[in-house]
């Protein structure tokens, strides 16, 4: 019995030994791979993240708030082409915490230029735009297309009309935006102007724009609201008490209105 299991051990090792002197069996063996580091601490470890491509045009999660997720979200589905911009942190309380620059509408509309708004803004002025001024073109010229509405401010760091003293502007909070002008596909352009009892399209586009401009902002102001605002429509979103809009519209003086 002792004599077999000897046997059985040296037949077992002649065998190992032939497999691994054999040079075709060897080479076909895996050759175990190296034991893996052990790390103590991640510490100093870079996420997995911070070597991706960033998203273009996306804030970081954790600096957006759910009701600007809304208003960005709002403002795509609307039809506006824009990018998210950093933090703007200007003097005092001037600034914009998700700022959006907007370079198109509904409808290929372009914005120019392209400038900081707040995300609020931008919506009022996207949801104006595709709801009262394209059709006001298109009515007013049916043979023509809308393509670009000019702006001379949005975010300034600056008081009310620039008056040393006196509030923040809307502006200030890039809660403001001040249009100069309408331009079309035809090259034809409509820059606001005082315009009154001309009879013609374009003082009705420049009225009915601005007047529509009352349901989407809390402040409207333009030509004969004051020296200030004869050239261009000011469009705000201030929050007043009780919901209160400063819808300006003093185009025809009470004692210049006559029955015809």
């Amino acid at each position: 019995m002792n004599c077999l299991k000897r046997k059985n051990r040296i037949s077992f090792v002649t065998t190992a030994a032939i497999i691994f002197t054999s040079p075709v069996l060897s080479a076909e063996l895996p050759i175990p791979t190296k034991r893996p580091v052990i790390i103590e601490s991640t510490e100093d470890i870079e996420p997995l993240e911070a070597s991706l491509p960033a998203k273009v045009n996306e804030p970081k999660t954790s600096s957006v708030d759910s009701q600007t997720k809304q208003c960005l979200k709002a403002l795509e589905l609307s039809g506006a082409q824009f990018e998210i911009l950093p933090t703007i942190a200007g003097e005092g309380e001037c600034g914009i915490q998700t700022p959006v620059s907007v370079s198109r509408f509904a409808d290929n509309v372009a914005l120019v230029p392209r400038s900081e708004l707040s995300c609020k803004t931008a919506l009022a002025a996207s949801k104006w735009i595709k709801a009262s001024v394209i059709p006001a073109a298109q009515a007013a010229f049916p043979k023509d297309k809308l393509s670009g509405i000019t702006h001379g401010s949005t975010y300034v760091c600056r008081t009310r009309n620039r008056v040393a003293g006196a509030k923040l502007s809307e502006h200030a909070k890039g809660s403001a935006i001040d249009i100069v002008g309408f331009e079309f596909e035809s090259g034809k352009s409509i820059a606001i102007e005082p315009r009154q009892r001309t009879g013609n399209l374009d003082e009705s586009f420049q009225k009915a724009v601005r007047f529509s401009a009352c349901l989407y902002f809390t402040t409207v102001l333009g030509p004969f609201s004051d020296e200030n605002h004869e050239d261009h429509l000011h469009l705000d979103i201030a929050e007043r008490n009780g919901g209160y809009r400063l819808c300006d519209f003093p185009d025809i003086p009470t004692e210049q209105i006559s029955e015809e």
